[in-house]
C-alpha cells in the first residue's frame, strides 16, 4: 500500500514537472500543450488517472483518429491495486501496470489478459490490444479544456491518446 501511495505521489508530481518544463511554463502556469493550442493551466491542477464516473476513450491509435463510438476502446485506472480494465471494443480486458518513479513518465503495462467473444469488426480492437503492451512512456495534459492522456513506445513514437470522459455504463 505505502509503495503504491509513492507511486502514486510520484506520476503527479512526474506529469506536473513535466508539463512545467517541456512548454516553458513559470512558476505560476504551465500549458498542457505547447504552442498555438496552449491552453494556461493553474499550477495546482492535477490530472487524476482515476475519477470516479469517469473513463479514458481512445481518440487516437498510431496516429489514426478513432472515430468516436459509444462502444470503441476505453479504460479506467485502479491506482490502488496499479491495475487497468477496460472494453477494446467488443472484448474486456484487464492488466497491471508499473511506474517507474526514478525514470520520467516511464510505465510498463503487463500481463494482458483479455476475453474471447466474436464480434463483426474487430479492426480496432485488435491494434488497441497490440499497441498496450508497447507502451513505454506516457504524458498527462490539459487540451482543449479536457484532461488527455497519451501513450508512446520506447522510440518515442505515439502509440495512443485518450480523452477522459463520463462513464457511460
Amino acid at each position: 500500500m505505502k509503495k503504491n501511495l509513492k507511486s502514486i505521489c510520484a506520476l503527479f508530481s512526474i506529469c506536473l514537472g513535466s508539463l512545467l518544463v517541456s512548454c516553458g511554463g513559470n512558476s505560476n502556469t504551465t500549458s498542457g500543450t505547447c504552442g498555438a493550442d496552449a491552453v494556461e493551466i493553474e499550477e495546482e491542477v492535477i490530472i487524476p488517472l482515476t475519477s470516479d464516473g469517469y473513463q479514458w476513450k481512445v481518440a487516437t491509435l498510431k496516429g489514426n483518429e478513432v472515430v468516436a463510438q459509444e462502444q470503441g476502446p476505453r479504460m479506467w485506472f485502479d491506482t490502488i491495486q496499479s491495475t487497468i480494465g477496460g472494453n477494446a471494443g467488443c472484448n474486456i480486458f484487464n492488466a497491471n501496470y508499473v511506474i517507474d518513479s526514478v525514470s520520467s513518465n516511464s510505465i510498463t503495462i503487463t500481463p494482458l489478459q483479455v476475453t474471447m467473444m466474436a464480434c463483426p469488426d474487430l479492426q480496432i480492437e485488435q491494434v488497441f490490444l497490440e499497441v498496450l503492451p508497447q507502451i513505454a512512456e506516457y504524458k498527462l495534459a490539459i487540451v482543449d479544456s479536457i484532461p488527455t492522456l497519451s501513450f508512446f513506445g520506447k522510440d518515442g513514437a505515439s502509440l495512443m491518446t485518450l480523452k477522459q470522459a463520463p462513464k457511460t455504463e
